[in-house]
C-alpha cells in the first residue's frame, strides 16, 4: 500500500475541515438559523426548536391589534380592576405572535379593565397569591370582581392540590414592594433566545433527528415528538403533523379522581373566601395539546389524561372553563391552527374561542 505524502496528508485534512464548516454553514443559513435566532421580531415555536424540525414553523411577529389592552403591574394607577389574572406562560403571552394574550380579548370585547399579576417568588401556588392580595386588602381596594386562575392541565394538580402550604405569606409591603404597582418597569421577554454561534451542535441535531424521525415518534432522545393526524388541522405543511411533549404525558397518571377531588375542595375553599368579599373565582385548566387533538391521531401510545372528564362530573363553586370541550368543539367545526404547530401554546383563534365560552358562563355578569 502506497503511504500517504505529507502533501496529501494536509489536503486530506484541509479538505475535511472545509467540508465540516461548509455543511455547518448550509445547516445554518437554510434551516437551524430560523430555529435558534429570532430576527426582525419573528417568532418560532418551541416544539419545533427542541426537535429542530425546520418544515413545520408557523413564523409569526407578535404584535396587538386590539383595541384595549389588560394592564400589567407598571400600569396600575387609579382604575377599577374588573378581573385579575394570575397563571403560567398563557397568560404571560408565552406564544407570541398576533394577539397573544387572552385578557386582551376580554379588555376589548367587555371593555373590562383586566390586570394580569405573575408569580410572587418563593410562593408555588397561585391560591396563596390570591389570598395574600386578599388579605392585604389589594383586591378590594381595586374593586376586583373576578379572580382567574389558569394552568396547564398537566401541572394543575401539583399547583393546586399537591403544593405544600407556605411557611407564610408575604405581607402587603412585601406584595407593594415586589410589583411596584403604577411604576413603569421592564416585562420580562418569555421569547428570548440565547446567541448561538453558527457552528454549533444544533446542527448535528438537525440531520440526526431527519433520520430518527422516520424510526420513532420522538426520534428516540428528542423532547418533541411528532406524530400524524387522520384529518388536516393546521394550516403548515399538509396540515396533518402534530407536535408535543412527550414529558407532559408520562404524568398522566397523578390526574386522579382522588387529586382531582382535592383539587376542587382546594379551589372551592378558595372561592368561599373571595365571595365574602363579593369577589368571584374563575378556574381556567388549559388542555394540553395532545389531548385536544387525541381524536384526530392516527396512533396513539399514551394513555387519555382523566383530568377533564373527573372534573365535569364534580360540583364547584366557582366558574370552571372547560378549556378541553370549547377548543374541540371549535376543531370539530373545522377551525385551523388552533395550537401553534411548532408550539404547545395555543394561537389568537383559541383566545377568541375561550372568551367566548367564558361569556357565555358569566352572562349578566359581563
Amino acid at each position: 500500500m502506497r503511504p500517504i505524502s505529507p502533501r496529501q496528508f494536509v489536503l486530506g485534512f484541509v479538505s475535511a475541515i472545509a467540508l465540516f464548516v461548509l455543511l455547518h454553514a448550509l445547516t445554518w443559513q437554510f434551516a437551524v438559523r430560523q430555529l435558534l435566532q429570532r430576527e426582525d421580531d419573528i417568532v418560532t415555536g418551541n416544539l419545533a426548536r427542541l426537535g429542530y424540525i425546520s418544515d413545520l414553523v408557523h413564523p409569526r411577529r407578535t404584535q396587538v391589534t386590539l383595541p384595549k389592552r389588560h394592564l400589567e403591574a407598571g400600569d396600575l394607577q387609579d382604575q377599577r380592576i374588573d378581573l385579575l389574572t394570575i397563571g403560567d406562560s398563557f397568560s404571560n403571552g408565552g406564544a407570541g405572535g398576533p394577539n397573544p394574550w387572552y385578557q386582551d380579548f376580554i379588555a376589548s370585547r367587555w371593555g373590562w379593565n383586566v390586570l394580569n399579576l405573575r408569580g410572587f417568588p418563593g410562593l408555588h401556588n397561585d391560591m396563596d397569591l390570591v389570598r395574600a392580595l386578599l388579605r392585604a386588602g389589594l383586591l378590594q381596594e381595586w374593586g376586583v370582581r373576578y379572580v382567574l386562575l389558569e394552568s396547564t392541565q398537566y401541572k394543575i394538580v401539583s399547583r393546586y392540590a399537591d403544593t405544600p402550604p407556605p411557611r407564610g405569606l408575604p405581607s402587603r409591603a412585601a406584595l407593594i414592594a415586589h410589583y411596584r404597582f403604577g411604576e413603569p418597569q421592564p416585562i420580562p421577554d418569555l421569547l428570548a433566545l440565547p446567541d448561538v454561534a453558527w457552528i454549533n451542535d444544533g446542527n448535528i441535531k438537525y440531520w440526526w433527528n431527519r433520520v430518527m424521525y422516520h424510526l420513532d415518534d420522538c426520534a428516540f432522545i428528542s423532547q418533541a415528538c411528532r406524530t400524524r393526524l387522520r384529518a388536516r388541522r393546521f394550516s403548515i405543511g399538509d396540515g396533518k403533523d402534530l407536535l408535543y411533549t412527550p414529558g407532559a404525558l408520562r404524568i398522566v397518571s397523578r390526574n386522579n379522581a382522588d387529586a382531582v377531588q382535592r383539587m376542587n375542595n382546594q379551589l372551592e375553599a378558595l372561592a368561599d373566601e373571595l365571595a365574602q368579599q363579593g369577589i368571584g373565582l374563575i378556574v381556567m385548566p388549559v388542555v394540553t395539546k395532545y389531548e385536544l387533538y387525541r381524536p384526530d391521531i392516527a396512533k396513539g401510545d399514551y394513555p387519555p389524561d382523566p383530568l377533564f372528564p373527573h372534573w365535569r362530573r364534580l360540583p364547584h363553586r366557582f366558574v370552571l372553563v372547560d378549556t378541553q370541550d370549547i377548543l374541540r368543539q371549535a376543531i370539530e367545526a373545522g377551525e385551523l391552527d388552533t395550537f401553534y404547530i411548532d408550539d404547545s401554546h395555543w394561537t389568537p383563534k383559541a383566545s377568541e374561542h375561550v372568551v367566548n365560552a367564558l361569556g357565555r358562563l358569566l352572562g349578566n355578569d359581563r
